[in-house]
């Protein structure tokens, strides 16, 4: 038989409190850890596309910048090596900013979207700011984790 008394009872309660709070919250988790509040995911068509015209939003220089997805499109067979492409994971995504952004690694986040890590080539804006482009060439996951 099991016995406890009022002090472990209570500790335990508030234990139990606690670990369901963090449990429940990934925001909290993210807080009291620094651990991501979710994984990085990789970037393919189907998760991307439903999301043009929509606002990704990235960091640089320790500050919050706007992307908005403009394009997703097919590549030609001389960008993709000739060879057959998955079109889910060989695609070209096109994103525009107001800001003045270079090319280089950025991570885009969208709620209802997660997380991508990217690579983006930056170009100019007819109306200022910088278009960046990502060119994804890649075989299909056979674990299906990118889905």
């Amino acid at each position: 038989m099991i016995s406890l008394d009022r002090r472990t009872l209570l500790v335990g309660a508030g234990a139990a409190a606690v670990v369901g709070a963090v449990g429940t919250s990934t925001g909290i988790v993210h807080e009291l850890t620094g651990a991501p509040a979710y994984a990085a995911v990789r970037p393919v068509r189907s998760r991307l596309a439903p999301h043009l015209g929509r606002r990704f939003t990235t960091r640089h220089d320790g500050r919050t910048v706007a992307l908005v997805l403009r394009e997703v499109t097919d590549l030609d067979a001389g960008t993709r090596g000739g060879g057959p492409a998955d079109p889910e994971t060989t695609f070209r995504a096109r994103f525009e900013t107001s800001e003045e952004l270079p090319q280089g690694s950025y991570r885009l986040r969208r709620t209802g979207y997660g997380e991508s890590d990217v690579f983006l080539v930056a170009g100019p804006r007819e109306s200022g700011g910088t278009s960046l482009t990502g060119t994804f060439v890649g075989a299909p996951d056979p674990a299906g984790a990118a889905r």
